[in-house]
């Protein structure tokens, strides 16, 4: 995990090409010149090949121990070498280290966390800040502890591995799995025309919406109405669905699922179904440590706490000491409530990785399986499950007993390829932000709330806090997060979708080399727990202004989903490469990866490119309004808008056809029903948070009830004594007066701040984004 870098030099030879017996002669020779060697659980955690490793590998590759790849030479200067991009592959019982600056692959012995799923490595850290695998963790031989200058104790681990009798069986070709990954940082053409596509048809369809509104206003308003049709079928799909989720919501908020669960635990014979492990996964940076405190106090509310719940704080070593301090507090006050927490520091400046939440969660995923090795190791890895969660995330109490319910109620080949995703209402400072920050959760609320219940369209996305099992994100395929990605949520999602696809092709070709048409399908399904998490919408101490500043930044961030575009459409291509006459892709399965790039086309283009065409359309309506006061006088225009209204006097001196188009931009704009049903379906949401109806736990539960207002307080941080009620303990009812004061500022928030919502939080940055894309591609996005 060092960022530090050796010297290059000539890669050292070894003196003896031994095999077999004569293996340990030769890699201790070796060992002994090397003044840095490193390995860890994985082969993220190698940020370059430095010339020990080459010399290294070298020797494994004489001795018979390792497989040289056909296309690199150790005899290669290393700054010949392509930037290095190590990989983990499982077969069977082995691992294979691929070192793509040695050119060659490394044997590893792995121990298998179940009979039925993906391997976990089991591997000696031959770092001197880290500690050793447990004792009698399956694979290796247990060593004794040194100094990390000492490098004997790993001459007796490598004689270890030369004994097995595993030892040279390996294949003649690389696993065909390395064709699989995927990445838009490749430097491939594909991947650059991949990049380039979004930002072709957002400049290309905005360039053509301006080009017709000075050629032809008729023509303009036609093209208008058109797209404010098609995302007026889209919002009604938001905004029925959402008002089923939101009933949904209430729904399971009142089952006790802790009592459903211990029931689950009587009845089930086989005891290894019962067995539920939770890793939460928490990346944060510079974070508040109060708040971090009452993200793990509410973390530990759960009944799983203290039984099954492993906690992992991820850090960044970028903090310093004062990130170390903080850590250490947050684990000490914490080590009580869970059955296991630790903190780990994902180090600055390692090759090929983004600083950002994805890096730092697999960062910490990896950590996580090292340090709980020997309690995973005879667990079914598709009932132990992986959650990850935001710094500021408050889960709902019951939610990991939902999870645990869903892990004792399947098959494990269906928990196998299964992703959880709660409703993510951002809702814990909402009358504290600007209007503008305010509505844009809102917006989420739909769209999270509305993609979850109605899949039929279009599957689900995880966003934020989600969860998946370990048998998922520890596939060979998968292999965790992605380091070199912003936007991890919609990225993993699409990485384990793909990676199912890819499973299935490569297991047609291995088999007969044609597929039936039901073999490649979809079977990553995101299913929904209508148990919802709460987070804070961004906001700033220094003002109202500094907050937009604020809230504009993340939107950007936001964003950078849009590179997620052109990772669908490069793994599709890929994959419809790979299968030609191989394996048959089914209609089906077209038809659901299409899906995922309509959706994704939805958000970051076609809406931003309607948003576009809403304000040109307005801008016109403003020139004729002036017009009108210029001609007629400012009281004839007054008159006007009150027989015609704005987009009537807009349009003064068209043609009827075209006042015809304006009618249809009027009639399809923020106007009811859809904006009532959404309005309504926020408004139950939000009053349900004011009132504690998701965050009450059911009486028969045996957990402590904290403080009910707790979370309220924090929603009505900066509200009105009178919004807030001033209510006493227990009293979570709203009056009349201050439901309807409620519902009118939702109102008012949703009919005059959307479309500046939009543009501000939405076109600009999706513009500044697709513009990165175009010019910086996947390697160097910003």
């Amino acid at each position: 995990g060092s960022s530090r870098t050796s010297p290059a030099r000539s890669p050292a030879q070894p003196s003896a090409r031994a095999r077999g017996a004569g293996a340990e002669e030769a890699v201790g020779e070796l060992l002994g010149k090397a003044d840095d060697v490193r390995a860890t659980s994985a082969a993220a955690d190698l940020p370059h090949a430095s010339p020990s490793r080459v010399a290294l590998a070298e020797a494994a590759a004489a001795s018979g121990l390792v497989h040289r790849t056909p296309k690199m030479s150790a005899a290669t200067p290393l700054a010949n070498c392509p930037p290095p991009r190590p990989q983990r592959l499982h077969s069977g019982d082995l691992a294979v280290e691929m070192f793509p600056g040695a050119g060659c692959s490394i044997l590893t012995p792995v121990g298998r966390l179940s009979a039925m799923s993906t391997p976990v490595s089991r591997q000696v850290s031959f770092d001197g800040n880290d500690e050793p695998p447990s004792k009698g963790t399956p694979g290796l031989t247990p060593v004794r502890r040194r100094a990390s200058s000492d490098l004997s104790w790993y001459e007796d681990t490598i004689a270890a591995l030369a004994s097995r009798p595993w030892g040279p069986q390996v294949k003649s070709k690389p696993d065909s799995s390395m064709r699989h990954v995927v990445t838009l940082s490749d430097g491939s053409s594909l991947a650059r025309v991949c990049c380039i596509i979004p930002g072709v048809c957002l400049f290309g369809m905005v360039a053509i919406q301006v080009v017709i509104a000075f050629i032809s206003k008729e023509m303009f308003l036609c093209t208008t109405g058109v797209l404010t049709s098609y995302v007026f079928c889209w919002t009604t799909n938001l905004a029925i669905f959402s008002a089923i989720g939101a009933w949904r919501m209430r729904r399971d908020a009142k089952r006790d699922w802790h009592a459903e669960v211990i029931a689950l635990q009587d009845k089930i014979q086989d005891k290894h179904m019962t067995e539920i492990f939770h890793i939460v996964i928490l990346p944060n940076y510079k974070e508040d440590e109060e708040m971090m405190e009452e993200t793990l106090a509410n973390i530990g509310q759960s009944p799983l706490a203290k039984s099954s719940i492993y906690v992992v704080l991820g850090m960044e070593e970028r903090e310093g000491d004062e990130g170390r301090q903080k850590a250490a507090r947050l684990v000490s006050k914490a080590t009580n409530m869970f059955a296991g927490i630790f903190a780990a520091f994902h180090p600055a400046g390692r090759l090929g990785e983004i600083a950002g939440k994805s890096s730092n969660t697999q960062w910490a995923f990896q950590k996580a399986v090292r340090q709980w090795s020997d309690r995973l190791a005879h667990r079914d890895p598709a009932r132990v499950f992986v959650s990850v969660g935001d710094a500021d995330t408050l889960w709902n109490p019951q939610y990991f007993d939902a999870l645990a319910h869903e892990g004792m109620t399947r098959s494990s080949e269906d928990l196998a390829w299964m992703m959880w995703q709660p409703p993510m209402l951002l809702f814990r400072n909402l009358f504290a932000v600007p209007g503008l920050t305010r509505l844009s959760g809102f917006g989420t609320l739909l769209f999270e709330l509305a993609s979850l219940t109605n899949q039929t369209l279009g599957p689900a996305f995880v966003f934020s806090s989600y969860s998946m099992t370990l048998a998922l994100a520890n596939h060979r395929l998968v292999n965790g997060w992605d380091t070199d990605v912003i936007a991890e949520d919609h990225h993993m999602f699409c990485k384990c979708y793909f990676a199912a696809l890819w499973e299935a092709v490569e297991q047609s070709t291995k088999d007969s080399g044609k597929a039936s048409d039901e073999r490649v399908v979809p079977k990553v399904r995101v299913a929904p727990i209508y148990l919802p998490a709460e987070g804070f919408l961004v906001e700033s101490s220094e003002g109202y202004w500094t907050s937009c500043v604020a809230r504009f930044q993340q939107a950007r961030r936001h964003m950078q989903g849009v590179a997620e575009l052109s990772y669908a459409i490069m793994q599709y291509w890929r994959l419809m490469r790979a299968a030609r006459g191989k394996a048959t892709i089914p209609f089906r399965t077209h038809i659901s990866v299409l899906s995922i790039i309509w959706k994704m086309s939805m958000i970051h283009i076609i809406n931003n490119v309607q948003a576009t065409s809403l304000v040109i359309a307005m801008a016109l309506a403003a020139i004729g309004i002036f017009s009108k006061i210029s001609t007629d006088g400012l009281i004839s225009m007054v008159f006007a808008l009150v027989e015609q209204g704005v987009a009537g006097v807009g349009a003064t001196g068209y043609s009827a056809y075209e006042l015809a188009k304006w009618g249809l931009f009027a009639t399809f704009g923020p106007a009811p029903p859809v904006g009532f049903i959404s309005a309504v379906s926020i408004y139950v949401v939000v009053r349900d948070v004011i009132v504690g109806r998701y965050s009450r736990l059911p009486e028969s539960s045996n957990v402590h009830q904290e403080d009910a207002l707790l979370k309220e307080d924090a929603l009505l941080k900066g509200a009105t004594q009178e919004e807030a009620g001033q209510r006493k303990e227990g009293d979570t009812n709203l009056t009349a007066w201050q439901s309807l004061k409620l519902g009118l500022h939702m109102q008012f928030d949703m009919f005059v701040l959307a479309e500046p919502t939009i543009v501000a939080y939405g076109l600009v940055p999706a513009v500044m984004a697709c513009w990165s894309l175009m010019m910086r591609g996947g390697g160097g996005f910003e």
